[in-house]
């Protein structure tokens, strides 16, 4: 039998776009890299097949299974972890999410860490409490710091022998595919499992925004109508129902609010904003609203009862301000300099260059920490990789075109931190 490491689960519902993006995207690097696709589609016809059927010719390890439109996506991955628990040919089994992909450098070091022989990985893009690179052994340590961040597809890659041995599939179908429950069951099954294994390892992987790709376009919560059923009472009843052995339950439950970004202000004021968050919200939880938010419960009865209207017009005068005040610190950046650089080359560096041409400021390139061959230009401007005359040229102005977690590893490992009176941003 050919075993291979992993394959990769991508449940879908009518989504054929996104599968069309993933397969252009990666099939190549799953092949060479020798990981199995399985596409698990529950849509209500049959376009997704169609796209599947065209890749198939590229990679016979493409593999495609038809489910009723009916079943719940997350009954759709308990019964894929059931399948595929007996399924000899797999090692691991990653069941992910049709929203988004990873570069080929992210896939090839989840392979060398599966060579490692963990009992399951935890991929993370979004490290909020700087965890890094970590080995777990403690189950009651893995569930405080990562469980909120596990309840993603795609978080999660398990080893099948360990944890999906000797699953009571039918004790968790009756304790966790219930409607109260259903939207975290994958969780409970995690955290099921391995409390039960005698000793175990579990590695946190941590890697850069620029390792995921999202495909289809922007997506949007499909959840965000029913986010305080989700996120307050499901997400509670799940974490209560876990074994007794697990310690720290109000802390978990709090935390994915909080590391999520699900109910800090910004979020709950645009949830009254969107017409989410209304006095009968409010009143459900009052009393109970510390378990799930740092927020003082007086402020969430004031965004409760404030017409949506108002604070919608509130908001976008106060980003139109924040706009123009970063405008005139941008421009007045830009005239001690006489040479710029935008630093990076995603959508936030095209934003900026956009504005820089609205601006009629002339810049001389982009900079980048590691600059590919295929790397030439971007925006009709040169790229260069960063180095030592830049940073030491006083005469240079670097403008940081990167998200929250990347400005902060370009500032402190990249050393720019050194020049940081010649480095514009909007986190500075």
């Amino acid at each position: 039998m050919n075993v291979k490491k992993l394959i990769l689960c991508i449940p879908t519902y009518n989504t054929p776009y996104r599968i069309k993006d993933i397969l252009a995207r990666h099939v190549n690097t799953l092949k060479k890299l020798g990981i199995d696709i399985y596409v698990y589609d529950s849509s209500d016809n049959a376009d997704t097949e169609e796209v599947v059927n065209e890749y198939k010719a590229v990679y016979e390890g493409l593999i495609y299974a038809k489910v009723d439109s009916t079943v719940h996506s997350n009954r759709k991955v308990y019964n894929l972890y059931k399948q595929l628990s007996c399924d000899e040919r797999y090692d691991y089994i990653w069941v992910s999410s049709d929203h988004f992909g990873w570069t080929e450098t992210l896939f090839a070091n989840i392979q060398n860490k599966l060579s490692e022989d963990y009992d399951a990985i935890i991929v993370n893009k979004r490290d909020i409490e700087k965890i890094g690179d970590k080995i777990y052994t403690d189950y009651n340590e893995l569930f405080l710091e990562c469980a909120w961040h596990m309840t993603m597809y795609g978080a999660t890659i398990l080893k099948r022998g360990t944890m999906l041995k000797d699953v009571e599939w039918e004790r968790l179908e009756k304790q966790y595919l219930i409607p109260e429950r259903l939207n975290h069951s994958h969780v409970a099954l995690y955290f099921e499992q391995l409390c039960r294994l005698p000793q175990f390892r579990v590695f946190h992987m941590s890697f850069m925004i620029n390792d995921l790709v999202t495909v289809g376009g922007r997506i949007g919560a499909t959840w965000v109508k029913q986010v305080f059923d989700i996120w307050c009472d499901y997400w509670e009843n799940m974490i209560c129902a876990l074994p007794s052995c697990y310690k720290h339950k109000e802390e978990v439950v709090r935390s994915h609010g909080l590391c999520a970004g699900v109910f800090v202000y910004k979020s709950l004021l645009y949830l009254r904003i969107d017409g989410i968050l209304n006095t009968q919200v409010y009143f459900k939880y009052r009393g109970h609203w510390k378990k799930y938010t740092d927020v003082k419960e007086y402020k969430i009865f004031l965004l409760s009862i404030i017409p949506s209207r108002i604070l919608k017009l509130y908001e976008l005068r106060k980003i139109k301000c924040q706009k123009k005040k970063r405008t005139k610190e941008l421009i007045e950046f830009c005239k001690k300099y006489k040479k710029l650089y935008i630093y990076g080359c995603g959508s936030i560096a095209k934003r900026y260059a956009h504005n820089m041409e609205e601006l009629q400021i002339e810049y001389d390139g982009h900079v980048v920490s590691e600059k590919k061959v295929s790397d030439e230009k971007f925006n009709n401007r040169p790229i260069i990789e960063m180095n030592e005359e830049v940073m030491n040229d006083d005469n240079v102005g670097i403008i940081i075109a990167l998200n929250s977690g990347n400005f902060n590893e370009v500032m402190w490992d990249k050393g720019l931190i050194r020049i940081k009176e010649r480095v514009f941003s909007e986190y500075l």
